[in-house]
């Protein structure tokens, strides 16, 4: 069961997905939305962290639906992981951030693409 605090992330998590697409007039919105519960219970409830700041996870995570890569942006976002400069600029030439995650960004353990992609990762 999802707490209220988890309830309030997420929609603030959909809110910044929705900007975003329309900034970029095209985006991954549904496998975005349809993961955000479970991406956002691993990275603050599951995962387990080390101590200290910036945030640094002791376990691994891989967005095998990458397609899902701005619900994962969202969290990482929330989290100060990510900067909110680094989604201004999601998809744009001037940007390291794509419509894929790709491996060596803040966060992202894996490039993933299509379904599937992260599972013989």
């Amino acid at each position: 069961m999802i707490n209220n605090i988890a309830k309030q992330r997420c929609l603030k998590y959909r809110k910044r997905i929705l900007q975003l697409s329309q900034q970029l007039g095209a985006l991954h919105i549904a496998p975005a939305f349809s993961c955000l519960e479970i991406v956002d219970a691993l990275y603050y409830e599951i995962m387990r962290r080390k101590n200290g700041f910036p945030i640094e996870f002791i376990d691994s995570f891989i967005l095998s639906k990458g397609h899902g890569a701005p619900a994962q942006y969202a969290v990482l976002e929330s989290l100060g992981i990510l900067a909110e400069s680094e989604l201004a600029n999601l998809c744009k030439p001037s940007g390291r951030l794509g419509a894929h995650p790709d491996r060596g960004l803040p966060g992202i353990e894996a490039s993933t693409g299509s379904l599937g992609h992260g599972l013989p990762i």
